[in-house]
């Protein structure tokens, strides 16, 4: 299985006619799988800091199950993340560039014949009903500054179009611009309390803040959850804070303690889109108990009950389906802000 190889990034920026900033994200990559070996620059997406900040961790949650690396091997999301940081602090000044939107059948067209009722929908979205009309039949020319809004819509966070797409320029060689950084977050900190329980020895369930107890998998694609979905928001009340938080959840997944045996466990018979739900039926039978008698029903049982067949099966079924009933849960202290112990800081 290949890898993608991170050996660098970028972050370009401009100003906006009502004083905010536009931020552009590049990466340089590799494949490990594919020769020869040459790294080549590509924009990611567009978007406000927000925006960016979140995509950014969404991109290094990667590293936790390896799919995202370094030139050295395995890279933790903290080490990928300071390196973002480093480039946020010193953005280029993204240069006002055309950019052609056109349907083609190229794998690297700007839109796929197959994308375009997707994309008609999207600016349809964003009351651009000229361009929507417009886009099945000819080449629309854009303006990097002046339509960033049409391009954040189309290329940046959430759309599953890359930028690279439609903006070719390179960041190599262009002077930083100190002043098109975002300001570092200082904000009072409020840091949702997490609990950690090992169904396995790879499976844990989480509860963060006033969620349930969840189960998204195995330890590395908990993280990965948690480094995605939580991390960012703590980043943007205080800098540092979301590397933090990731290092100080990967411990309180490893060291998490067995989930109680008299935990309840229900599983409903139907997903939350009515479809039954593949495999109660074999949870049932694992576990020697009764089905209920209608699907809109659900099993009830005792996690000490099941054993390593059901329990196997209870960690395939949909993430969030089950429900695990504590009648308490001991919480972590929050983390307090301050330096992120990182391994592998250095990876070039």
């Amino acid at each position: 299985m290949g890898s993608t190889v991170f050996t660098d990034c970028a972050v370009g920026a401009f100003a906006r006619p009502d004083g905010s900033v536009a931020y552009l994200l590049f990466e340089e990559t590799y494949e490990s799988n594919c020769f020869p070996q040459v790294p080549h620059w590509s924009a990611r997406s567009v978007g406000s800091y927000e925006e960016m900040l979140a995509q950014v961790f969404r991109l290094a949650a990667a590293c936790e199950g390896g799919a995202l690396c370094s030139r050295r091997g395995a890279m933790r999301p903290e080490a990928c993340l300071k390196r973002w940081d480093q480039a946020f602090q010193a953005p280029f000044e993204m240069p006002d560039v055309d950019v052609r939107v056109e349907v083609t059948s190229s794998y690297r067209s700007p839109v796929l014949r197959e994308e375009v009722p997707a994309v008609q929908a999207t600016l349809r979205a964003i009351g651009r009903e000229d361009l929507a009309r417009r886009i099945a039949e000819e080449v629309i020319a854009l303006r990097l500054h002046r339509d960033v809004d049409v391009l954040a819509a189309l290329y940046g966070p959430g759309s599953g179009l890359g930028l690279w797409r439609v903006v070719g320029a390179s960041p190599v060689g262009r002077p930083s611009r100190l002043d098109l950084a975002p300001p570092r977050r200082r904000q009072r900190l409020s840091l949702p309390s997490v609990a950690a329980y090992a169904l396995d020895a790879e499976n844990v369930v989480v509860k963060v803040g006033d969620a349930p107890l969840l189960h998204h998998g195995w330890r590395y694609a908990t993280v990965a959850h948690y480094a995605a979905a939580h991390a960012p928001a703590l980043e943007l009340q205080a800098s540092g804070a979301g590397r933090n938080a990731i290092t100080a959840f990967r411990a309180a997944c490893e060291a998490a303690p067995p989930l109680p045996g008299d935990t309840e466990v229900l599983v409903p018979l139907r997903r939350a889109d009515g479809v039954p739900c593949d495999g109660a039926a074999d949870l049932a039978a694992a576990l020697g108990i009764e089905s209920p008698a209608t699907e809109d029903g659900e099993l009830a049982f005792r996690f000490a009950q099941a054993d390593d067949a059901a329990r196997a099966i209870l960690t395939r079924l949909p993430r969030g389906h089950v429900q695990w009933r504590l009648p308490a849960a001991p919480l972590l202290a929050p983390v307090p802000p301050g330096p992120v112990p990182v391994e592998q800081l250095s990876m070039f």
